[in-house]
């Protein structure tokens, strides 16, 4: 007679994290921030980043501000990402030291997108 055992193990699970992504390319990942899930946060990140794209002259370098325990990351005076604790917990940080990452990472984004749309041929794939 075969005789089999269900062990339960405890399971641990990480939170889910969504790449941020503009014109394809990695910028940062993210989970969701307790109100939002990962993949909906991803996509409203891009989307700001997006429309920075769609008139680069208003863009400039990325900003941080304190927001209680957080750190709040805005272009041209219009909030992009929050760098909550739990963001920062999951990349074995600070939010300090994660918001200036990230800050760095949006920039170099936005000036890469920037650059892809001043070539002619950038242009036709940005668009696409």
């Amino acid at each position: 007679m075969l005789i089999s055992a269900v062990f339960s193990a405890p399971r641990v699970f990480a939170q889910e994290t969504v790449t941020v992504r503009i014109d394809g390319r990695a910028v940062f990942r993210v989970g969701g921030d307790g109100k939002t899930d990962a993949p909906t946060r991803a996509k409203q990140i891009e989307r700001r980043l997006t429309t920075f794209l769609q008139n680069p002259l208003v863009i400039s370098v990325a900003q941080i501000q304190e927001q209680n325990e957080d750190r709040v990351i805005s272009v041209a005076g219009v909030p992009v990402v929050t760098v909550l604790q739990s963001d920062a917990q999951d990349n074995f940080t600070n939010a300090d030291a994660l918001a200036a990452l990230w800050a760095q990472l949006i920039d170099t984004a936005l000036e890469r997108g920037r650059e892809s749309r001043s070539s002619r041929s950038g242009q036709f794939f940005a668009e696409i």
